[in-house]
């Protein structure tokens, strides 16, 4: 599990450490503003970006908001 949907969504449980990540592109081409995400919460149909949302409207999130997360991450880690 990427560790942006872990701070998103620290409900994902450990047995999910096996999915893959993916990446997201905020605007499609523009790598510099894209994040890594976990399988449902880049493609799942409930709780995706690109489907229904729900975990990301239940958190009040959005793709900034976890773009934020990812570069926050990324400084913590250099």
């Amino acid at each position: 599990i990427s560790q942006v949907c872990r701070g998103l969504f620290p409900e994902h449980r450990e047995w999910k450490a096996h999915w893959s990540v993916e990446c997201h592109e905020i605007n499609q081409g523009q790598w510099f503003t894209s994040m890594p995400l976990c399988a449902d919460c880049h493609r799942g149909s409930m709780n995706g970006i690109h489907g229904q949302q729900r975990m990301w409207k239940i958190k009040k999130l959005d793709e900034l908001s976890a773009l934020n997360l990812t570069i926050q991450k990324l400084m913590e880690n250099t």
